[in-house]
């Protein structure tokens, strides 16, 4: 039985301060396929990574993200002394080489994003993600061939209708959606199945042995040694 590709939610972000270099890095210690993050924008057009509009819940200041500049921002520490993370940063760092999920939490810059990714050349292993649909369309409008999935977390979704609508590559739903009939028409589609957010062991394991691809965990150290330790007994009890 094939595992999924695990993902780290905001990298290991049970252990580290979320969406910092620290946590990512620690993600990819852990064992993690890839990483999951958010990606807003500056008021000096920097694409930082951070999930909430303001910087209160996460840095020791306040106001919006979209209200500050990158090197305003930078005077903040968003957890045992990290500074907000430069897109640039991360797909430096890791891309190519890990899974990246890049979450879009709002309109407008996705132009901006698609040029980076170029200038980088950033060609494999990587997903742009967002709950908003218009995003995916504009994504796809620039270029048809950057691998997109949608998020959402209603129980039932129209795939077909979904797929006409936004072209998406694949569908990001919350864990508690996913069920053998999804994971099954998402197959007849085509589409990328990964579920968030998953902390549950037991649950991991039932998506995994539904066939998911991926997995957004806020603990991808305890849950790959988990779904490890399933596999081999699994693979013990069919040779018996």
């Amino acid at each position: 039985m094939k595992l999924p590709i695990i993902f780290g939610h905001r990298g290991a972000s049970s252990s580290e301060p979320e969406n910092t270099m620290r946590a990512f890095n620690q993600a990819f210690q852990d064992g993690a396929d890839g990483i999951e993050f958010d990606v807003r924008l500056t008021a000096d057009n920097q694409m930082v990574i951070i999930h909430d509009s303001l910087i209160n819940r996460t840095s020791n200041g306040f106001g919006l993200v979209r209200e500050k500049t990158y090197q305003e921002l930078l005077e903040f520490d968003f957890g045992k002394g990290e500074k907000i993370p430069l897109l640039e940063d991360v797909l430096k760092k890791f891309g190519n080489q890990k899974w990246l999920n890049i979450e879009i939490k709002e309109q407008g810059f996705e132009k901006q994003l698609l040029e980076m990714l170029d200038k980088l050349n950033l060609n494999q292993k990587y997903v742009i993600s967002s709950f908003e649909i218009s995003v995916i369309q504009k994504i796809k409008e620039l270029n048809s061939e950057i691998p997109t999935a949608l998020l959402y977390q209603v129980v039932r979704i129209n795939l077909q209708a979904l797929i006409s609508k936004s072209q998406c590559d694949g569908i990001h739903p919350k864990h508690t959606f996913v069920n053998k009939r999804l994971i099954s028409e998402a197959r007849y589609y085509r589409l990328a199945v990964r579920a968030w957010t998953v902390d549950s062991q037991r649950k991991a394991w039932k998506l995994t042995k539904l066939g998911i691809n991926g997995i957004i965990t806020n603990n991808p150290k305890k849950m790959l040694l988990y779904l490890k330790e399933k596999q081999q007994k699994t693979k013990k009890k069919r040779k018996i």
